[in-house]
């Protein structure tokens, strides 16, 4: 995954992979894209790749941060069993895969952050080298139509909201740091 995201000067195999291809349809931000019919995009690396953050953030200790991402007990054992090999990608899980669309992207890693939605759902969060990654988990989830692993077309997005949104979460992450008073400016 590394060698695919945002490497400075103009290197980005990712975004260029999807704006060879043919689009799948459109949407609101951007472009749809079924990993399905693009050899290039390695569906089964790419889930690996953003489980194993999640995964990693939601297991290592906490230091009372309210945003830290925690995938509970009951889905870090189910993806920790992913990871290992002897299951599937959990059921009950929506991964999307947002590639930005800039020539030149933040070129910014943003640490995993989660949000708990009334719909009874968590969104956990992270941006690394041009790409936006949304883990979903819970009892209530977004349509599994958008997700990378369940879809039929395993769809993969580019998006010109990728670095606004990452942008607005870091602006966001750095307002609640100081508003507990851990962070002076």
């Amino acid at each position: 995954m590394l060698r695919q995201g945002y490497r400075g000067q103009g290197r980005f195999r990712l975004r260029e992979t999807l704006v060879r291809a043919a689009p799948f349809g459109r949407m609101d931000d951007g472009l749809a894209y079924s990993a399905v019919v693009i050899p290039e995009i390695d569906v089964r690396k790419i889930t690996y790749y953003a489980s194993s953050i999640f995964w990693r953030a939601s297991v290592c200790s906490s230091n009372g941060e309210e945003n830290q991402p925690k995938l509970g007990e009951r889905y870090e054992c189910q993806f920790r069993e992913y990871l290992l090999g002897n299951a599937d990608f959990p059921l009950s899980a929506v991964l999307v895969v947002q590639v930005a669309k800039a020539e030149s992207p933040l070129q910014a890693f943003c640490f995993p952050f989660s949000q708990r939605h009334a719909g009874g759902y968590h969104q956990h969060t992270f941006l690394a080298q041009g790409v936006l990654f949304w883990l979903f988990v819970g009892g209530r989830l977004l349509p599994r139509r958008l997700c990378i692993v369940r879809s039929p077309e395993q769809f993969i997005f580019l998006s010109d909201k990728v670095d606004p949104l990452a942008q607005s979460a870091a602006i966001d992450l750095m307002a609640a740091a100081m508003s507990n008073g851990r962070t002076r400016c």
